[in-house]
């Protein structure tokens, strides 16, 4: 059946084109007719779809209409190992542990579902493949569901409502396709994948006639490692998006991590500063609903901003400005959209870092090799590290160099902005040096 046929994509191999085009030109079935030779490992019927739902909050959708549609019969799996938390909807919520089911039209392929898990796991879909590719939206924020069977490239997706569309929000990956906000990291749509999307006006969107797009992971935040800061992002799917313009990060450097907290002084979300010209989000969380405990910011809370300097160790306070043409500013609400305009920083503050001229480094800029230079008589280590805090040398200083110079050979490490960091008892200084 594949003489003469135009089924395969750009960046995906045979095998996936193939799987692509039996599920979605081919309606999910082959018959005889269809595949004259031979017969033996005949493909008859595809009609199941493993939806892997991971660790903590996400959005899953499905292109199979199972044959018994019950959510608690859908979840079964889940449910049985202890690893579904909570299932929600703007059809109903399912929570097996507090024994609520509101569920009464069942599982269906026309919406996505936000989900908790207490640990990563998948289903199993089976049932008919959907003949409906068509998603209508409200306006407002809804689940959207990717009804077909291979990756779709998200401008084709999100053209068709490009009047309408406020944003949408890959919640597992932190991925956005934000108009206004200037910011397209959601860059393709996933089956078993679900995605948030905000509306200012109802609309549709027919996922049908698109090719399977190259299969790339959308870069959002949440896959940023950021390391070396005092804080651990938690998704707790209540969320706030806010843009920060290009223009704003002007007093940062790359490698800064914006943080903010709620009024108690509580981490609520972070994001590392990349400056490449873009526009970045920062997402704010606020209080799981599913916990005793009060996370992130509750509804109207004031969003409280600072900056972690990986390298030196360093913290301002910062003084945000917003666009007050936006749907929200300031104050956390879920769903909520703000956009940062610019931000000033204040002064830095640790109590064990100090910047200093003590340490004395040659030449500075330098090709990677230079000597440095310390009267420091309580120095015991020295560490550079890169502009995110990332080690990439280290020297232990015994009695006998101590006040003395030694060379330093770092030439293998690419071009940009190191800090010289010499342990000195309680305190630690640091220099800024720079390899050309």
């Amino acid at each position: 059946p594949l003489t003469n046929l135009d089924f395969t994509t750009l960046g995906v191999t045979y095998q996936q084109a193939l799987y692509n085009y039996i599920t979605s030109s081919k309606a999910a079935v082959i018959t005889a007719v269809d595949y004259p030779e031979g017969g033996n490992g005949r493909i008859l019927n595809m009609t199941q779809q493993n939806v892997q739902a991971q660790d903590g909050w996400s959005l899953i959708s499905g292109y199979i209409e199972p044959s018994n549609n019950d959510v608690a019969e859908v979840m079964k799996k889940l449910v049985n190992t202890g690893d579904l938390e909570i299932m929600v909807s703007f059809n109903g919520i399912y929570w097996p542990a507090q024994n609520i089911n509101t569920f009464t039209n069942g599982w269906g392929s026309e919406t996505a579902y936000k989900i908790k898990m207490n640990n990563g796991n998948y289903f199993i879909l089976k049932g008919v493949r959907t003949d409906n590719t068509v998603v209508t939206l409200n306006a407002g924020v809804s689940y959207l569901p990717v009804p077909v069977a291979h990756p779709v490239d998200a401008n084709n997706i999100f053209s068709q409502v490009q009047q309408q569309l406020v944003y949408a929000f890959d919640l597992n990956s932190g991925a956005i396709y934000w108009p206004q906000g200037g910011i397209f990291t959601l860059t393709q749509l996933v089956p078993g994948n679900g995605y948030i999307i905000s509306m200012s006006a109802p609309g549709s969107i027919d996922f049908a006639g698109f090719k399977s797009s190259v299969i790339a992971e959308n870069k959002g935040s949440f896959k940023q490692t950021v390391e070396n800061t005092p804080w651990e992002t938690q998704l707790t799917g209540n969320y706030h998006l806010i843009a920060i313009m290009n223009e704003a990060m002007d007093q940062m450097e790359s490698g800064d991590v914006v943080a903010l907290f709620n009024n108690s002084g509580d981490f609520a979300g972070q994001v590392m500063i990349e400056k490449n010209g873009d526009n970045i989000a920062l997402v704010a969380f606020g209080d799981d609903v599913t916990t005793e405990e009060q996370e992130g910011l509750l509804i109207g809370e004031t969003m409280n901003f600072r900056l972690f300097r990986p390298a030196t160790g360093e913290t301002f306070d910062l003084s945000v400005e917003f666009n007050n043409s936006m749907p929200n500013t300031n104050l956390f609400y879920e769903n909520g959209a703000s956009m940062i305009t610019d931000i000033s920083l204040g002064v830095g503050s640790t109590e064990d870092v100090i910047l200093t001229e003590n340490i004395s480094v040659h030449p500075n800029p330098s090709n990677g090799h230079f000597t440095i230079t310390s009267d420091l008589s309580s120095a015991s280590k020295m560490v550079m590290v890169n502009a995110i805090g990332q080690k990439v040398y280290e020297k232990h200083i015994s009695d006998d160099q101590k006040n003395q110079s030694f060379t330093v050979d770092v030439s293998s490490c690419p071009s940009g902005i190191y800090f010289i960091k010499v342990f000195a008892g309680t305190k630690t200084l640091v220099q800024k040096v720079i390899i050309d």
